[in-house]
């Protein structure tokens, strides 16, 4: 019975925190200073003077130093889209030289650190897909960035991420925080491969051989990825495997999905007015063969895609290694 009503008074402590915080013009800002005053943070870095507090019992976080004015911009943009996993804002404001930012405190374990399911894998693929729908590529979907509470998978940082503006631009979030994010994915997307030739810009690995059009499922194959399937083959190949064959079923269906909203913003009238027609049209077509080969169940199809998971992991490895600096402690040995 106690332990019944201790559980009804921290709902209801958690429903009036988050009632408080999500009405703006009832937030009490001299209060949220006066805890940071008089209370430790949970968190503090020396190096950027960040400093993190769970703001009484409410599930709120309060980050002093620790948000950035684009993410919390960024979230909002996510949220009305329908990309629910993200952090929740409810507040941002200054004091004296810091930024304030209070949101909703998430609880969980870095993604590599639990055995996820194909539940969580499923709602992981979908916000990939929304958010390659609403033109928006977060670059760092390391494992560090993803968050797992209970059945619920969640995006922490986006300090990494480019996205397409009204004007067509593909912008790096950290420096174009005026810029607005697309309002019209077909006017954004087609007026981006008019008025630049994506196909030659700096080496990049998220994008395909033919289609300039970064994929945020094909960056997390190439940075999280084998750390999920590790952890399955720690437990048994077979788990591995089971995991690996659900997961190629929803990547097909990401691929697919793809396909049908950027052939239908470039169609037979909009394409040929497009620069490397040929090439979009060549890149299009190739993500309903993705989609189609990943349906076949096939050893084949299954062993060339694993490996293709390895590859791509131990290519960003190399990639960010001292490459030199190890040459040179091979040579002293």
């Amino acid at each position: 019975m106690k332990h019944l009503v201790y559980s009804i008074l921290t709902i209801f402590l958690l429903a009036f925190g988050y009632y408080i915080l999500k009405h703006n013009n009832e937030i009490n800002r001299d209060e949220i200073i006066a805890y940071i005053k008089n209370n430790e943070p949970i968190v503090a870095s020396i190096q950027n003077h960040s400093r993190f507090y769970k703001y009484k019992n409410y599930g709120i976080l309060i980050s002093v130093n620790g948000g950035k004015l684009f993410e919390v911009k960024a979230m909002k943009y996510f949220r009305e889209n329908g990309i629910k996993n993200v952090k929740e804002y409810f507040d941002v404001f200054y004091l004296t030289k810091y930024i304030v930012v209070v949101s909703r405190y998430l609880s969980g374990q870095n993604i590599k650190d639990v055995n996820i399911t194909n539940n969580h894998m499923k709602k992981l693929i979908n916000s990939f897909f929304l958010m390659d729908k609403i033109l928006f590529w977060n670059f760092d979907l390391n494992a560090s960035n993803i968050l797992v509470d209970k059945n619920e998978v969640y995006f922490l940082d986006f300090d990494g991420s480019y996205y397409i503006d009204n004007d067509g631009h593909l912008l790096f979030i950290g420096t174009n925080n005026e810029s607005n994010f697309c309002a019209d994915t077909k006017d954004c997307l087609i007026k981006y491969l008019s008025v630049s030739s994506s196909f030659d810009d700096v080496e990049n690995p998220y994008y395909d051989i033919y289609l300039p059009i970064p994929s945020n499922l094909h960056n997390f194959e190439y940075r999280t990825l084998s750390h999920i399937l590790n952890n399955k083959k720690k437990q048994s190949e077979g788990e591995e495997k089971l995991f690996f064959t659900q997961y190629l079923k929803e990547k097909s269906n990401y691929y697919l999905k793809r396909y049908k909203v950027y052939r239908k913003i470039l169609n037979n009238s909009v394409l040929p007015k497009i620069k490397d027609a040929d090439k979009i049209e060549k890149g299009l077509r190739l993500e309903k063969a993705i989609s189609d080969c990943l349906k076949i169940k096939n050893q084949n199809i299954y062993n060339i895609e694993y490996s293709k998971v390895k590859i791509k992991r131990y290519s960003f490895e190399y990639r960010h290694s001292d490459v030199k600096g190890i040459a040179q402690q091979k040579l002293k040995k």
